[in-house]
Formats: structure tokens, C-alpha cells, sequence
């Protein structure tokens, strides 16, 4: 079975995105992206696991918790179309 992947946007407050991503990084190994982006938030993680219990923890209990994170906005992704991610099991179209 494929894990399923979270994308948490993240706004950071009081701090650098660098410095926050950075930190999020060394909090969880089920974090597997981060990336700095532009607009209304400050950082795109992607989180990955097969439990989804196991991933929401790390959205409430490393992401959320940590002191310089301000708000975010979860989303589930199920189905990856385009380009393939380095370890990602995706079946080959025909």
C-alpha cells in the first residue's frame, strides 16, 4: 500500500521560514519536503506515512507545537499524476 501524503501550509511568525523549516526537518522523519514558498504562507511540508493517525500527529504535535509556527492549512493527497518522487511506489502507465 501506498503512504498517504499531508501538504501542511505553514505561516511562520517571529522567526525565519528557514530557521522553522529547518527545525520542523530535524523534528520528524515522516517529514519528507519542505519547501519555502511565496504568498499568503511561508512553507509547503509534505508529510508521509501509511498510518494517518501516525501523520497527524506530526502536524499537531511537531508542526503546530512549535513555538514559531502561527497557523496552518492541511490537505490530504491521495494520487500523484506528472513526474514521479524518489521513493514513491507509482505505477507505470500504459
Amino acid at each position: 500500500m501506498a503512504d498517504h501524503s499531508l501538504f501542511t501550509f505553514v505561516r511562520v511568525q517571529g522567526a525565519t521560514p528557514e530557521a522553522v523549516g529547518n527545525a520542523l526537518r530535524d523534528g520528524s522523519d515522516k517529514i519528507m519536503d519542505i519547501y519555502s514558498i511565496m504568498g499568503e504562507w511561508d512553507l509547503l511540508v509534505r508529510i508521509e506515512h501509511p498510518d494517518l493517525n501516525t501523520i497527524q500527529g506530526v502536524v499537531t504535535e511537531t508542526i503546530r507545537a512549535h513555538p514559531n509556527v502561527a497557523q496552518t492549512y492541511t490537505i490530504l493527497g491521495y494520487q500523484l499524476y506528472g513526474s514521479k518522487w524518489p521513493g514513491f511506489d507509482y505505477p507505470d502507465s500504459e
